[in-house]
């Protein structure tokens, strides 16, 4: 049960990086852009959308694009998360995770 709510936890969160990686659309496309040109000239086919190998290669180009984006988008994420959630330098551990406060005063 915990790993099916661990992927349901995912989906959002991945759909949440794909709407911020949207935001930064004219970048991307540029790049996606002079790739598939690139492509195309090594290929040496010409370019035509209706062409079902264009499009397969533009799609292709976005989604790899896009979870690049989405992958770096999301470590950085779980970084702030983690460093969030360590001690500070200079702060006193827990009571209850210190094994030395548990022992009893002899």
């Amino acid at each position: 049960v915990e790993g099916e709510e661990a992927k349901e936890a995912a989906v959002p969160r991945e759909f949440l990086m794909r709407a911020r990686g949207s935001l930064y659309k004219a970048a991307w496309l540029k790049n996606i852009s002079d790739t598939v040109q690139g492509k195309l000239k090594e290929a040496k086919l010409k370019y035509d959308l209706a062409d079902p190998r264009i499009e397969d290669l533009v799609h292709a180009e976005i989604e790899q694009h896009m979870a690049g984006i989405v992958s770096r988008m999301m470590a950085q994420l779980d970084a702030e998360a983690a460093a969030a959630e360590a001690p500070r330098e200079g702060d006193a551990p827990d009571a209850a995770s210190d094994p030395a406060a548990q022992a009893p005063a002899a």
